[in-house]
């Protein structure tokens, strides 16, 4: 098993040529917000994210917390 060194090295170094599309299932609370909102920082606003809850409110407001990518 790699290091968590190793694998926060690697996670910063994520940059890939294409838009990720991710989908996160319980995204507006608890681990799958915490994982939606460090992809969103890890990509710096650059992917599309898809929440999937059951607090529409919680999920717009996570959603509009996100990096906006640059030039938008």
């Amino acid at each position: 098993m790699p290091s968590l060194a190793a694998v926060r090295t690697a996670n910063a170094a994520f940059k890939p040529s294409y838009v990720p599309v991710t989908i996160f299932v319980g995204g507006t609370s608890g681990i799958g917000q915490g994982l939606a909102e460090a992809f969103a920082r890890h990509t710096n606003g650059t992917a599309h994210i898809v929440i999937i809850g059951r607090n529409r409110a919680a999920a717009n407001a996570i959603l509009a917390r996100f990096p906006k990518p640059e030039g938008a």
